[in-house]
């Protein structure tokens, strides 16, 4: 790669590699792979591994794997669930309790089971059981506390920081749903989105589906709800390593005074019976041993029927359970990704004043999200410094920025121009052989920096890893006949 394109391979080149090879199955010739890579590639890819090894059934290298993550001390939880649960698939029960206690020892707890299913466009976030804790929570919880709630629905018109503390009482139950909220709050801001003109809010009763917002992110808490209008059980299983005894309500329909009852309709009503609730249940044996009868509502009938006794017997039973069976919580966000971006290219508009009559047009795309990361420039029209400005846009190309070469003969404020007009964050100046100015597109400062050094600064600038101001305590500031005039 290095000799051909002139790229040096980083983790997310060998990362594809890996993934390729154990998509196609060969679990074997990635596991070589990975052991002849000389950087330093952390658990990244063998997790990669063993997670194809659980799909694939191929159990020794996924053990394998799983035994190198456990070496490097994986805080993973489910690297250890899966390397248990590949020698629990071999037997080698003595193995799995070794993981778990290695687990354990570790403090490395199991995050709730989450899944995630996008159908026509719609997300939906599947949260075991009634779990609404979520384990990443802390780590936004300092911007959630930043994050100000403008609730302007009817009769309700107070305002206030937003932490999760506050969320949990009133609007937002749900710590998974605060989660999600504060994930939707940071992305859009680190896209560009203007703090100041963000709002979150209830959604009202009497407004259309969520999903026609610029982004929605619904709780549907009611589930149950939808399993008694489509007749259909919307529940998930859990499997237990080992078999439970519980203490558990049985509910034995009396499918022949039933049918004499009802007819035609003895099925649907059998169904609505088993379907019940504990809760609900016991409501009813109670109802049953008092009364002799009660009223039941069957919502594929649409209607209240009456249940006798003799037609239902309710009991509770010690049994032992292979699994549980619940309706999970589901978290529904949705964005309106065209929506989103009409309003980043608004946010970011502004214009300023220039020395002609003409009010120049920039757009302040963020570092991390601008299509195009900076401009290369030479001061004047020299060969030298084309010559220069070629090398740096080379040394551009190998560290993956994307950049615009111009060797053109405009003068150096015009080109700046240009280029703050489609939202370039930075422009890179050849002012000698040896050295440049980089500056920054808003504040238009420029710091001097030495040739062999641009790619590796434009990088940390444009990933985050660094900010204008910590380059400008760096580098030496440029002041001079080079700066802007437009």
């Amino acid at each position: 790669m290095t000799k051909d394109y002139g790229l040096t391979p980083r983790l997310d080149h060998y990362a594809c590699m890996v993934d390729m090879l154990s998509r196609a199955g060969l679990l074997k010739e990635a596991k070589e792979f990975i052991e002849s890579i000389t950087i330093d590639h952390g658990t990244c890819l063998w997790r990669i591994v063993l997670g194809s090894c659980r799909s694939l059934r191929d159990f020794d290298v996924g053990a394998y794997a799983g035994e190198r993550l456990m070496e490097l001390g994986t805080e993973d939880s489910s690297a250890y669930i899966l390397l248990s649960n590949i020698y629990a698939s071999q037997r080698k029960w003595s193995d799995v309790e070794r993981v778990r206690d290695l687990m354990r020892l570790r403090g490395v707890n199991k995050d709730p089971g989450c899944s995630w299913v996008e159908l026509n466009s719609r997300v939906n976030v599947f949260v075991v059981g009634e779990q609404h804790q979520h384990p990443e929570a802390e780590n936004i919880s300092a911007e959630l506390m930043r994050l100000a709630k403008h609730m302007k629905d009817e009769g309700y018109r107070q305002t206030s920081q937003f932490s999760f503390s506050e969320e949990l009482i009133g609007t937002v139950n749900n710590e998974t749903l605060g989660y999600f909220i504060g994930r939707v709050y940071l992305f859009l801001t680190r896209l560009g989105i203007d703090k100041g003109r963000l709002r979150f809010r209830q959604h009202l009763p009497n407004e259309m589906a969520h999903m026609l917002l610029t982004l929605g992110c619904g709780d549907r808490v009611l589930l149950w709800m939808d399993r008694e209008k489509s007749g259909v059980p919307l529940v998930a299983h859990e499997k237990f390593s080992k078999p439970r005894e519980v203490e558990k309500l049985v509910i034995v329909p009396s499918k022949k005074d039933l049918g004499l009852a009802f007819k035609g309709n003895q099925k649907m009503v059998v169904e609505a019976l088993e379907a019940m609730s504990e809760m609900e249940a016991m409501e009813m044996k109670a109802a049953l041993e008092s009364k002799g009868e009660t009223s039941f509502k069957v919502c594929t009938l649409g209607k209240d029927v009456v249940i006798t006794k003799k037609m239902v017997s309710i009991s509770m039973e010690k049994k032992m359970e292979h699994q549980r069976v619940f309706t999970p919580s589901v978290i529904e966000p949705s964005f309106g990704i065209g929506r989103i971006i009409y309003c980043l290219f608004e946010h970011s508009f502004y214009t300023r004043p220039s020395k002609s009559e003409e009010e120049l047009n920039v757009f302040r795309f963020p570092p991390l999200v601008a299509p195009i990361k900076c401009t290369v420039f030479p001061l004047v029209k020299n060969q030298e410094f084309d010559d220069a400005a070629k090398v740096i846009a080379k040394a551009l190309t190998t560290a993956g920025i994307s950049h615009i070469i111009d060797t053109t003969a405009i003068s150096i404020g015009r080109r700046y121009a240009r280029t703050d007009e489609i939202g370039v964050p930075f422009a890179v100046t050849v002012v000698s052989a040896t050295s440049v100015t980089i500056r920054e597109r808003d504040s238009k400062e420029q710091i001097r920096v030495g040739i062999d050094e641009v790619a590796s600064v434009v990088k940390q600038l444009t990933e985050g890893q660094s900010t204008w101001a910590d380059v400008s305590k760096t580098y030496p500031a440029h002041v001079g006949p080079q700066g802007d005039q437009e």
